[in-house]
């Protein structure tokens, strides 16, 4: 079975740089602003982002979207009815009905934040914040963004990463 969230690997990041025979190459890091040269990986090659990846960001980012508005809250409830209908371990809303409504400092990773969910409400979670059912919340490392949509107060679904970033 596949994890709903898979870790982040260097070979799949565009800065990367392989330079030499494809036997034995040499590996580079070239995502650093600036005239900055590209830093070298170890012989043992690229794996998972280290501590000083440029594009990481520790701690994640939290942002929370709502609908831009209300008739694009009256066409979610067609996506509701649908994941009601026939439940997945994803739901699938269109990007294009959101906006950035808050960014929250979390200090958590996606993982973590969906783990925390199966224990307790959103409200304990990120409080100081009212949820109404519809909005997403995005969890960015600069990496790998995940996103959760907001069914009710006690129940998050993760959101299908592929057809929200399209």
């Amino acid at each position: 079975m596949r994890s709903l969230f898979p870790r982040f690997r260097c070979r799949e990041c565009p800065y990367l740089l392989q330079v030499g025979p494809t036997l034995a190459p040499t590996y580079y890091c070239d995502g650093f602003p600036g005239k900055r040269k590209p830093k070298r990986f170890p012989r043992s090659g690229p794996t998972y982002p280290k501590p000083w990846c440029p594009r990481l960001i520790s701690p994640p980012i939290c942002r929370v979207y709502d609908f831009i508005d209300e008739r694009h809250r009256f066409m979610d409830s067609l996506t509701r009815e649908a994941w009601e209908a026939h439940p997945k371990k994803c739901i699938s809303p269109e990007r294009r009905r959101y906006e950035v409504k808050a960014i929250v400092e979390l200090g958590l990773t996606a993982k973590q934040f969906f783990e925390d969910m199966q224990d307790c409400c959103l409200s304990d979670v990120i409080p100081d914040m009212e949820f109404n059912g519809g909005e997403v919340i995005e969890i960015d490392d600069g990496l790998c963004p995940f996103q959760f949509y907001v069914y009710a107060n006690s129940l998050v679904i993760p959101v299908d990463r592929y057809l929200w970033n399209r």
